[in-house]
């Protein structure tokens, strides 16, 4: 399935004040599509709920799904299972252009102009994802399993048993001890 951007698109002049409920499918095409390299593959289901006033559109979109990268150490795919969930609060009718971030980091404001029809969520359920992925990714913490014996055995393994120095270094550094005499 290839990533279409439209596909997250709200119409939100077609809805009624209230509440509405949306949902979206991201894949690996999406993390493709933002340049992130981490994520190899991708299964999340997000509920967006809507709810819509005369001047603000307030969103919560929750997914649950589960995300595949690379483990930091042995290199073998890992699966961990992701629960994003992310807040976006659209004032309409403004004159402000721009977007403005808050500081909650699940919080984002958009204030849209009354020319705006419609609202593209891809990046707001981007942004949701940011702090579901671990720093440091590895099967031992995410999938409760060791990691790949015949790599951690390179890894362990010395890589240099010679003590010997290069001489180029011995002459950098009696040139070194040159210059404080």
């Amino acid at each position: 399935m290839s990533f279409v951007l439209n596909y997250f698109n709200l119409a939100f002049v077609k809805l009624t004040n209230g509440e509405h409920q949306m949902t979206f499918e991201v894949n690996d095409s999406f993390f493709e599509y933002f340049g992130n390299q981490e994520i190899s593959r991708a299964s999340v289901t997000f509920l967006a709920s809507i709810i819509k006033s005369d001047s603000m559109l307030i969103i919560d979109l929750k997914g649950n799904g589960s995300l595949v990268s690379t483990c930091d150490r042995c290199l073998n795919a890992v699966r961990f299972s992701v629960k994003p969930d992310f807040r976006v609060i659209a004032h309409m009718n403004s004159s402000e252009v721009e977007t403005v971030s808050n500081d909650d980091i699940n919080l984002q404001l958009i204030y849209l102009r009354s020319s705006d029809f419609e609202l593209n969520l891809a990046s707001s359920i981007y942004e949701s994802f940011l702090p579901c992925i671990p720093m440091v990714k590895s099967c031992e913490t995410l999938e409760n399993k060791d990691c790949d014996d015949s790599v951690t055995r390179i890894i362990n393994q010395d890589g240099n048993n010679d003590n010997s120095v290069d001489p180029r270094w011995e002459k950098l550094k009696q040139l070194l001890n040159k210059k404080e005499k």
